[in-house]
C-alpha cells in the first residue's frame, strides 16, 4: 500500500482479516470511510458502542437475574445492541443478539439465557478485537490524534475499558 505507514498497514491487514472470519462486516469499512469527512469517527464511534455495550450487557445480566424477567425490557436492549453492534460492523454480535430477542419476544427463559450467553461471547471476542484496533489507531499517530484540524495528545489509553481519556486540547478554536 502506497503511502501507508507500516502500522498503519498492520491495522488494515488485521481490519481485513476480521472481515476474513466475519467478525466485521462492510459496515465498518463504510464508517472507516466516511471518517475522511469526519476525522476521528471511527475511533469516537468504537469508544462509544463498547462503553454503551458494557452498559447494555450489564443490564441484561441484572434483567435476566431477576426472579421475574421483564420481557419487554430485555427485548428492548437487544433490540438496541443489534443496532448499534450492526452499525459499526459487529456482524455476530447482531446475529446473537436477534438470537436473544427472538427468545425475549417469545417469554422463552431458556432461550434468553442461550442468546444472552451468544451475546456476551460474541461481545467479548468484538471487544478485544475492538481494542485491538484502537490501541493500533493510537500506536499509528503516538500520543496524539487528530480531530477537526486540532491536535489531541492522549496521556492514558485503558485498553479494559476502550476509552481514551484526553487531557489536553492543542490548537484550533
Amino acid at each position: 500500500m502506497a503511502g501507508t505507514t507500516p502500522l498503519t498497514e498492520q491495522l488494515n491487514n488485521f481490519v481485513l482479516s476480521l472481515r476474513e472470519q466475519g467478525i466485521l462486516d462492510y459496515h465498518f469499512d463504510e464508517m472507516k470511510e466516511l471518517e475522511s469527512q469526519t476525522p476521528c469517527l471511527v475511533i469516537e464511534a468504537l469508544t462509544m458502542f463498547l462503553r454503551d455495550a458494557d452498559a447494555a450487557i450489564a443490564d441484561l445480566f441484572r434483567l435476566l437475574g431477576a426472579p421475574l424477567i421483564n420481557y419487554p425490557k430485555v427485548t428492548e436492549i437487544a433490540y438496541q445492541l443489534k443496532g448499534s453492534s450492526a452499525s459499526i460492523g459487529g456482524c455476530q454480535m447482531a446475529d446473537a443478539c436477534c438470537v436473544l430477542r427472538n427468545a425475549s419476544v417469545a417469554f422463552n427463559k431458556d432461550g434468553c439465557f442461550t442468546g444472552f450467553d451468544m451475546v456476551r461471547r460474541e461481545y467479548l471476542q468484538l471487544q478485544e478485537n475492538l481494542n485491538h484496533i484502537l490501541q493500533s489507531s493510537s500506536r499509528a499517530r503516538p500520543n496524539q490524534f487528530f480531530c477537526d484540524g486540532r491536535v489531541y495528545l492522549v496521556f492514558q489509553f485503558d485498553p479494559s475499558s476502550a476509552y481514551i481519556l484526553i487531557s489536553q486540547q492543542c490548537g484550533g478554536d
